[in-house]
This record gives structure tokens, C-alpha cells and sequence, in this order.
């Protein structure tokens, strides 16, 4: 069976292949061949790593079936990008993906790209998809921007209503320190609101 292309970022190429979701590092011919090689090599290790460390903690993640080269073997989640149904969620489920996130947070890691694209609700559990660019950080900073950025893309793709209120809920019951976490991220959002355009 010929994979098919899915989609593709400035990082990488997704194909699905039967029931299974490669994720492909694209060359970049800017770059000496061996550094690129070598770029793309460690960076499939790393999401590999980070990947396998959110499921462990206790977030649903697509499970690493193997790793070829510069890409990586996904199950494939069968389900809805929340993107496409976020307004149709029930206040459990908004609550759901704050509690993701407070157990992502809780084991020391960042997703540095929390979008409604990055997440898929499939048989009533949402799982978080695409850690192409997620760190190692306990920093409460990174930790406001992860929210920051989760909430930006809420506010400009859906109709908030009381979503962003569950989320932080649900965040709250797996995250100690969120009074922190919160009082960093509206030191965030009014940064935002004074950058001069």
C-alpha cells in the first residue's frame, strides 16, 4: 500500500499508510547534508522521547510504533481534529484537555504548539497529537505560553464561551502550581495587548 500525503508543515511530511501515520523530517537544502542528516536525525529522537514521556504520564498519545531514518511510525487516531468540532464539546471534554495539559506540564514537558489542530477526540478521549516542537521545561513562563498559545487559537478559530474556563478547571485538578502558571499567563496577554504594530 502506497502512503498518502496528508499533510505537510516547514518541518515534515504526514502520510497515512494503511493504519499507521508517518511522520517524514524534510531535508533542507539550506543545510550542509551531514549537519541536516544529523538536525533531523536528533530531532525525530527527541519527539520520539517526549512522545513516549506524555503517555507515560498519563496524556493519550498516538503510540510510537517505530522509527525509520528521519520518520516516525504512528498508530493512526481515527477520530476528529478538534479544530473541526471544538464548539460541539461538552464541558468533560474541555475539562479534559485542561487536565491533558496539567499532566503534560506536571512531568516537566511543553507541547510548544498546543492548537485545536493538534488534538483528536476519538471514542470520548482526546488525545494530543504532534510533538514536533515540544521541550523539556519546568520554567512557570513556558509553561503561560503553552496556555497562551492553546488560548489564542480558541479565541481566533472558535467561540470561546465557557471552554477556556473548563480548560483551565480541568488544568487545575493535575497541575499544582497552576495559581503560578496563571498569574504568568495574564502577565502574557497584556504583554500581547501592548507590541507596538
Amino acid at each position: 500500500m502506497k502512503p498518502k500525503l496528508i499533510d505537510r508543515g516547514a518541518e515534515a511530511e504526514i502520510y497515512l499508510k494503511g493504519n499507521k501515520i508517518l511522520k517524514k523530517r524534510i531535508p533542507k537544502k539550506y543545510r550542509h547534508p551531514e549537519l541536516d542528516n544529523r538536525i533531523r536525525r536528533e530531532r525525530v529522537i527527541k519527539e520520539t522521547k517526549i512522545t513516549s514521556q506524555a503517555r507515560q504520564a498519563g496524556v493519550p498519545t498516538p503510540i510510537i510504533l517505530d522509527i525509520k531514518n528521519h520518520t516516525i511510525e504512528f498508530e493512526y487516531i481515527d477520530g476528529d481534529k478538534l479544530k473541526n468540532i471544538y464548539n460541539k464539546l461538552n464541558p468533560q471534554q474541555y475539562n479534559e484537555i485542561g487536565k491533558n495539559i496539567g499532566k503534560l506540564h506536571n512531568a516537566g514537558l511543553v507541547h510548544g504548539d498546543l492548537t485545536t489542530s493538534n488534538m483528536i477526540k476519538h471514542k470520548n478521549k482526546i488525545y494530543i497529537i504532534d510533538f514536533g516542537l515540544a521541550e523539556y521545561d519546568v520554567h512557570i513562563e513556558a509553561r503561560g505560553v503553552d496556555l497562551h498559545i492553546l488560548f489564542q487559537s480558541i479565541k481566533a478559530t472558535h467561540q470561546p464561551n465557557n471552554s477556556i474556563k473548563q480548560i483551565k478547571k480541568g488544568y487545575k485538578k493535575t497541575f499544582p502550581k497552576h495559581k503560578k502558571v496563571f498569574k504568568r499567563l495574564r502577565e502574557i496577554q497584556k504583554r500581547g495587548k501592548y507590541i507596538p504594530q
